[in-house]
């Protein structure tokens, strides 16, 4: 019985294996057919790639060239005669500036910085004073006003709490 059961398990498979073997030979042509849409796929997409890296050099190229071209007619902008009279005009001025105006501005800047040093010595003393005599009294004043208003604050803050809570309590009815 063994030998019977082992006989129609391989006579099993041998069916299922050539029922398979048929179904590939009927799905060889399609595969075939779609593997040869896939490779034209990928020609048609590499031609298309290779358009598309042309095109971009070409794009490069033009871009540089205008760059250069922009660059070449940048400088030519002015007209010449403008541009020795902005060039000689610019001279001028940064004489000048050397000569008078830079000297001015040094000569400005060191008085104002010994105006800020004889400023200081001169606050100096007042500040001490302020420091060792002023801000000692008025912390001490300061003090003496904050332990007197603290019960007044304090009495204030529960009596505002009271009102609060009756005229709450008391308009509440008519809300609802």
């Amino acid at each position: 019985q063994t030998r019977k059961t082992t006989a129609v398990k391989t006579k099993m498979k041998t069916t299922s294996a050539n029922t398979k073997k048929c179904n590939l030979v009927l799905y060889s042509p399609q595969i075939q057919k779609i593997n040869e849409e896939q490779k034209k796929q990928i020609r048609k997409t590499e031609r298309a790639l290779k358009v598309a890296e042309e095109e971009m050099l070409k794009a490069k190229l033009e871009a540089t060239f205008r760059a250069k071209e922009l660059s070449e007619t940048h400088g030519a902008w002015l007209p010449p005669w403008l541009a020795v009279h902005y060039l000689r005009s610019k001279s001028v001025v940064e004489t000048h500036w050397n000569e008078h105006g830079k000297p001015l501005l040094e000569v400005i800047t060191q008085k104002a910085l010994e105006k800020k040093a004889q400023a200081g010595k001169w606050a100096e003393p007042h500040l001490e004073t302020v420091k060792t005599k002023w801000i000692p009294v008025v912390n001490e004043h300061w003090s003496v006003v904050k332990t007197k208003v603290e019960p007044h604050v304090q009495l204030l803050t529960t009596k505002t709490v009271e009102v609060y809570k009756s005229s709450k309590d008391a308009l509440t009815p008519h809300l609802s």
